[in-house]
């Protein structure tokens, strides 16, 4: 069953970690790991969003009642490139500026990201029951070959 309330406010925390991450950041990134991990980041969310959107795309892990489970893209290697993409970014936005309080952001966006991810999977688990379990059995969370 889904809930508004919840999925909102997962959205909320990450719009609000991520916000706070780019506001405190300096200008331009001047590191070269930063430079990729945030372009590498940014590339597979876009990449994501763009094989998404035939499914009706959400901001919410709500499923639409007419949506489609998509398992092709970057979603053929991982089943959240968005969110993986969104943290390469905010690592990246981290290492440029290595504080307390952003770390204590970056680690509040993976802890809501986590929850959001696997609340999405219950979600998809109930919409798709009969194609979505072999798809989670084949694919990984986060990371390819390793979570």
């Amino acid at each position: 069953m889904q809930h508004p309330i919840v999925s909102f406010t997962l959205v909320g925390v990450q719009f609000a970690t991520l916000l706070y991450l780019i506001l405190t950041s300096p200008l331009a990134l001047a590191s070269p790991l930063a430079l990729v991990l945030f372009s590498g980041g940014a590339l597979l969310a876009l990449s994501a969003f763009f094989a998404m959107r035939k499914s009706r795309w959400n901001i919410t892990p709500d499923v639409h009642t007419q949506g489609l489970l998509v398992t092709t893209g970057p979603y053929a290697i991982i089943r959240h490139p968005m969110y993986t993409g969104i943290l390469l970014v905010a690592l990246a936005l981290f290492l440029e500026a290595p504080e307390t309080a952003r770390l204590i952001a970056l680690v509040l966006l993976l802890i809501d990201l986590s929850i959001k991810y696997r609340y999405e999977e219950y979600l998809l688990n109930q919409a798709f029951p009969d194609t979505y379990p072999s798809y989670r059995a084949r694919t990984k969370a986060l990371i390819p070959c390793v979570y």
